[in-house]
């Protein structure tokens, strides 16, 4: 943005003879123009993430579905399983 505003007053003050308020308008204007494109770039990488996430729920929606771990007999079995349980901390009843 800087380079953009010293270019912009230097091809102001070299052209011709102008008066500093041409220059001021022009620096202003200039000032302006790239907080506009700035806004724009935004705007359009806003549009890109917004985009990318109906992308995504699009192919969500047509994935294979997971088959059911439920067995259709109401139970489970587990062969060859271990189960630990570990105590993390020990609490004393009556201690204070």
């Amino acid at each position: 943005m800087i380079i953009f505003v010293g270019l912009c007053s230097i091809i102001n003050v070299m052209l011709a003879d102008r008066y500093g308020g041409d220059v001021g308008l022009a620096i202003t204007q200039a000032v302006g123009l790239t907080g506009l494109i700035q806004w724009g770039i935004r705007q359009s990488a806003e549009l890109e993430n917004q985009m990318t996430s109906v992308e995504r729920l699009l192919e969500y929606t047509t994935l294979d579905k997971e088959p059911s771990l439920q067995s259709s007999r109401g139970h489970c079995t587990y062969i060859l399983c271990t189960c630990v349980y570990l105590i993390k901390y020990i609490f004393k009843c009556g201690i204070k």
